[in-house]
């Protein structure tokens, strides 16, 4: 419940987009980022005792609470827990986790914010607070059930009563007393002898399981926890000054103990008291606090509609979040189908074929220039063409596409057996496309040996063409595709072969004399030699260029000839 106190208080969770909370009249939101007064920097404010406020009365207990308050202010703390002896207030806080240690201005804050949360205002007096909220109700005009302020108020303070006098308690700190340790009721972890632990009232010592003691008489021990480890057992948080509420054997901070006793308005946070109440959503609401997000009409009966996870009445919803109909403007009502398309929505009715009129909701349809038609319409104005029959492509065809042209499937044809290339391959021709079949029986060179198609790595010598594994030589057969040749008789040979076959035979070295890579040779009568052969039978002197003699088969240069 949010209170005057709580007005401009920071939010935790938006930051600097909220200036501040804002109370509404019986929400427990913020009027302006709508986030829920728990999420902003709220804490508690009254100045009054805690035990006070929950109108306890005067008893042991009360008694106990007090003198652990006054201890606390003697030692500069803003609580201890009762059960604590002034020689033992540094001992006790040492035990305690460093984030829980009741000193400093943080620690006073995370208290402050426990005990509003723990234990809220409106849960304190439950009287109180129904008629605080019946006062509303009644200025208001909310919608009102059946039941009287005083059937409220008597289950409010029947609640309070069984609360206060049978199930509210306060963990006390004492030593372990058994020598053998006990199992923390919490972490189950061992609470060694002598180790601070808390202890709930006798009454409330009868734990659901304590089998994990280490001690075998674990069953008959009263269950103890950590003095870090006295925790709610339904949300966890460290129990704010011990303060607790004794429920299925298990101890509850005071607000989840309202919880399973009674339900929680999940609007206004206090607890329904009365007979007659709303669920919706998986949550339960005070009659006429089940209403809409916007207007806060009650929605008790009524058709509503969700916008991120928050009720709206129709005429909200569509006053703020309705699509806005392409065609006639209006808005489209919640009783309305609303047909979209690319973030465009239209009425039903309002979904036409712009050329036709005719009404394209569950037809196929297209968009030009933002405007709608039926497929026939479109197809008529604005679909592409074949450029063999000059037919529209339909959707759904099958369209085949070759140097800025496009063909229907039946029409993309060869050019010379006229049947349709489909996904085959095809050879462009004179802009026209030939099947692979015709191309090579048309078209394709063949080779000058085996006369068979050349489809890939061929090769041209003399303007024929010839597969390379077929251009070889005439006499060895070794391909000659990379290699020095040369030919006879319109034949090609490898060098090897035509020096053996066909050229002149070197006088002095008897090897053949070829013209291959710019070869020199002489030539005097029928006799043949290697230019760098034409030397001087006696002195070896190379004769190229001199003058020389001859004896017999021999040649000499002028000296040795002498």
């Amino acid at each position: 419940m949010a209170y005057d106190q709580d007005t401009a208080k920071a939010c935790l969770k938006c930051g600097p987009s909220c200036s501040g909370f804002a109370k509404h009249a019986w929400r427990m939101t913020c009027t302006k980022c709508r986030c829920a007064y728990d999420e902003h920097d709220v804490s508690e404010f009254s100045t009054q005792m805690l035990l006070d406020e929950l109108e306890l009365g005067e008893s042991p207990l009360y008694k106990m609470y007090v003198e652990a308050q006054k201890l606390a202010k003697q030692c500069n703390t803003h609580w201890l827990p009762i059960g604590l002896h002034p020689a033992e207030v540094d001992s006790f806080l040492n035990s305690l986790p460093s984030s829980e240690v009741p000193r400093g201005d943080a620690a006073d804050r995370l208290r402050r914010r426990r005990l509003r949360k723990q234990i809220p205002p409106q849960d304190r007096r439950p009287a109180a607070a129904v008629e605080e909220a019946w006062v509303h109700r009644t200025s208001s005009q909310l919608p009102d059930a059946s039941h009287s302020l005083d059937s409220e108020l008597r289950e409010a303070n029947r609640f309070k009563n069984s609360r206060n006098r049978r199930d509210f308690g306060i963990g006390m700190v004492e030593h372990m007393s058994q020598s053998a340790g006990q199992a923390c009721a919490d972490c189950l972890g061992t609470i060694g002898f002598g180790d601070f632990c808390i202890r709930v009232r006798p009454e409330h010592r009868s734990l659901e399981a304590m089998t994990n003691s280490p001690s075998n008489e674990a069953s008959d021990l009263a269950p103890a926890w950590h003095v870090g480890c006295f925790r709610c057992a339904t949300c966890s948080e460290h129990l704010v000054d011990y303060c607790y509420a004794w429920s299925n054997g298990r101890p509850y901070c005071l607000r989840h103990y309202g919880q399973l006793i009674r339900p929680r308005c999940a609007t206004c946070d206090h607890l329904i008291f009365s007979e007659e109440y709303t669920r919706a959503m998986d949550q339960e609401h005070h009659t006429g606090h089940f209403a809409c997000r916007s207007c806060d009409a009650s929605l008790t009966g009524q058709r509503y509609i969700l916008r991120d996870d928050e009720p709206h009445c129709l005429g909200c919803y569509e006053a703020k979040f309705a699509n806005t109909c392409e065609q006639c403007k209006e808005k489209i009502g919640c009783d309305s189908k609303d047909l979209s398309f690319k973030e465009r929505h239209w009425h039903e009715k309002c979904f036409k074929c712009s050329a036709c009129a005719t009404s394209l909701a569950d037809r196929p349809f297209a968009t030009k220039e933002e405007q709608l038609y039926c497929s026939d319409c479109y197809d008529e104005r604005f679909a592409a063409r074949c450029d063999g029959c000059q037919g529209v492509f339909k959707a759904g065809m099958r369209k085949y596409e070759y140097r800025g042209q496009q063909w229907h499937e039946e029409c993309f044809l060869c050019v010379e057996c006229k049947q349709p290339i489909g996904a085959k391959s095809f050879i462009p021709r004179e802009n026209q496309v030939v099947c692979v079949p015709c191309y090579e029986a048309k078209y394709a060179q063949r080779c000058t040996k085996c006369s068979e198609v050349i489809r890939r790595g061929g090769v041209t010598y003399k303007g024929n063409p010839w597969h390379k594994e077929c251009f070889t030589c005439t006499n060895c057969t070794k391909q000659l595709a990379g290699l020095k040749f040369t030919s006879k008789d319109e034949q090609p040979y490898c060098a090897d072969c035509y020096g053996e076959l066909f050229a002149k035979k070197c006088t002095k070295c008897t090897k053949p004399i070829t013209g291959f890579g710019g070869c020199k040779f002489i030539s005097f009568e029928d006799r043949h030699w290697h230019s760098e052969c034409f030397l001087c039978g006696k002195c070896n002197c190379n004769l190229v260029g001199r003058g020389f003699l001859t004896s017999d088969d021999m040649i000499m240069c002028s000296d040795c000839g002498r």
